[in-house]
């Protein structure tokens, strides 16, 4: 009976361990998919900052990084906050706030 639960444990233990470097992985992923489009915008030749695109990515990256790097959270909604306000894009100044309300809250 002993080893029987033992061996159901460390089944379960094994596909958590598995499930959680799966996540892991999906994350890094993310991060560097919205890292590449933000070059890849930035390097066309009309990009201008202002662009809702940018700051939109500039925002879903600081999503994705909440709970890894907050540091990059704050200075990111920070960034897409100043390019939001100057473009007067309110969606984007929301997203920005929030994204500062999550740093701070954490």
């Amino acid at each position: 009976m002993t080893s029987n639960l033992l061996s159901k444990l460390a089944i379960l233990l094994f596909g958590l361990l598995v499930l959680s470097t799966t996540n892991i992985s999906a994350q890094q992923e993310a991060k560097d998919s919205l890292q590449t489009l933000i070059k890849e915008l930035r390097s066309t030749p009309n990009f201008s900052i202002k662009d809702t695109t940018h700051i939109n990515l500039l925002n879903h990256l600081g999503r994705e990084l909440r709970f890894f790097n907050t540091d990059s959270l704050l200075l990111l909604s920070q960034l897409a906050l100043d390019y939001s306000k100057s473009s007067n894009y309110k969606k984007g100044e929301n997203y920005a706030l929030l994204g500062l309300g999550n740093y701070y809250s954490d």
